[in-house]
């Protein structure tokens, strides 16, 4: 049985290239990018060249780009350093109610410890800040946690307007772009993304390598490790460079080809032609142009169980989600649906399909096919 994979958003598998990028590392001679031997300047020089080629591909200086375990830690670590920008007194950061757990948990530990204060931000109903909301918001804040777009529903920030604000109040701001890259336009030199003082990556989410992560640091950002020991990435995250894993990223990090609308387009209306009592989350807006997140309703109107229907689909060889992987299977409604004000039956009946490049329109049709069957 040949599978289909679209839960993309949650991991994506290892690409090609990528495979080969780090069967290529682990074919070189072992060496600590400290080490003042041979060795050691080779796995110092193949550091450098990753994090250049990263640099490039970013639009970043490559005395920016901080490597990590992943988005989670990036996060964390922002939000740590964040912390510290106004001491003596206790930061206030703004934070969208629709962020990644890995934020939302950061700032509540940070709170919890009396380190911080948190004001967060209410979303519309398309899943969008409004923008009075988060200019009245970042008054007098120190920092501002705001995603680049949402990795349940696939909205997208209105980064320009964000960077308007974000430039005119001063404040810190951390992007979590994890689900950007790769399948949107982004550059870090020019334009909204110009703004953001720290900007997280994961590696397992660009068909690099699971464990891989970035941190985008601006250089003239006061900044505080979370990590420390060893002095490494400039002092900014100690431990010993994961250089298999930074090559990786270098590689999965090169341009691509830029996803269109097409197969997404091509799945909403054909769910929603043979489905019309169901909801697409964020349709009004800007999204990704592969995730689709839409709320199923079967012929007679009745809400499906989102659970109940990605099982079904498991077994004829069809990979969905129900939310964020993150998230589900903790038998709570989406923090994400619920904040852009679905019903906890809504969120139940929600099912996200995510894809890559290499996806076809037969994968599409084969699983609106399986739907049908199954409703």
């Amino acid at each position: 049985m040949k599978r289909i994979y679209l839960d993309h958003n949650a991991t994506s598998p290892l690409l090609p290239a990528v495979r080969e990028r780090v069967l290529e590392e682990f074919a070189q001679s072992p060496g600590h990018p400290d080490a003042l031997h041979r060795d050691g300047f080779g796995a110092r020089n193949r550091l450098r060249e990753a994090r250049e080629s990263i640099a490039r591909s970013l639009g970043a200086a490559p005395s920016e780009i901080v490597f990590t375990s992943g988005g989670s830690e990036s996060n964390a670590t922002a939000l740590h350093s964040m912390t510290l920008l106004s001491s003596p007194k206790i930061p206030r950061i703004v934070v969208g109610a629709t962020e990644h757990p890995s934020v939302l948990d950061a700032l509540d530990a940070l709170v919890h410890s009396g380190r911080a204060e948190a004001a967060h931000l209410p979303m519309m109903t398309n899943g969008r800040v409004d923008p009075d909301s988060l200019e009245s918001a970042l008054r007098g804040a120190t920092g501002l946690a705001l995603m680049a777009a949402n990795n349940e529903t696939g909205v997208m920030t209105d980064l320009a307007t964000t960077a308007r604000i974000v430039r005119a109040s001063g404040v810190h701001w951390h992007c979590d772009a994890v689900q950007l890259h790769g399948r949107a336009p982004m550059t870090l030199n020019e334009g909204a993304l110009s703004a953001v003082g720290t900007l997280s990556l994961s590696g397992h989410k660009l068909g690099a390598l699971p464990g891989t992560g970035i941190l985008m640091v601006r250089d003239d950002l006061h900044f505080s490790p979370l990590i420390v020991g060893g002095g490494q990435e400039q002092g900014r995250r100690g431990g010993t460079a994961n250089i298999a894993g930074a090559r990786a990223l270098s590689k999965a990090l090169e341009p691509r080809i830029p996803m269109t609308s097409r197969l997404r387009d091509r799945l909403e209306e054909d769910l929603m032609s043979r489905f019309p009592h169901s909801r697409v989350h964020g349709s009004t807006t800007e999204r990704l142009p592969q995730t689709l997140s839409i709320a199923l309703a079967t012929g007679s109107g009745e809400w499906v169980d989102a659970e109940e229907v990605q099982l079904a689909l498991t077994e004829r060889g069809i990979a969905v989600a129900t939310g964020a992987a993150c998230t589900s299977g903790s038998g709570r409604p989406s923090h994400v649906l619920l904040a852009m004000g679905c019903s906890p039956e809504i969120a139940g009946a929600t099912l996200r399909f995510s894809w890559n490049q290499d996806t076809t329109e037969a994968c599409i049709d084969a699983t609106v096919s399986a739907l049908k069957a199954l409703l």
